[in-house]
């Protein structure tokens, strides 16, 4: 995703999106433990809760962004994470498949 800010265009490359991802993730399973109802569905605002967090501690990152894109950079961001989630897991089915298939066989 480029990002623009005083003429310079920075990149966030696919792999800090998947560290936020990862973050996330690692984040939200600590976080079940304390929370009430550990079995609820992760949802888009969760996501943008925990992008805006992670842009939050690396100022750098956030001064790139202006003001008025902060919100459509995190929704996008977010909207890429689930979107990757989705692929992710439509992979693990496909490789799931194919390992019962094998399994199967012999």
């Amino acid at each position: 995703m480029k990002i623009k800010k005083n003429g310079k265009v920075i990149n966030l490359t696919e792999s800090e999106l998947k560290r936020i991802v990862k973050r996330t993730l690692s984040e939200q399973r600590m976080g079940d433990e304390e929370m009430v109802n550990p079995h609820r569905p992760i949802t888009i605002e969760m996501i943008k809760e925990e992008v805006r967090d992670s842009l939050m501690e690396r100022e750098s990152i956030l001064e790139m962004i202006p003001s008025d894109k902060v919100d459509m950079v995190i929704d996008k961001i977010a909207r890429f994470i689930i979107e990757d989630f989705h692929y992710q897991i439509d992979y693990l089915s496909d490789e799931l498949q194919n390992l019962v298939n094998h399994a199967l066989r012999y």
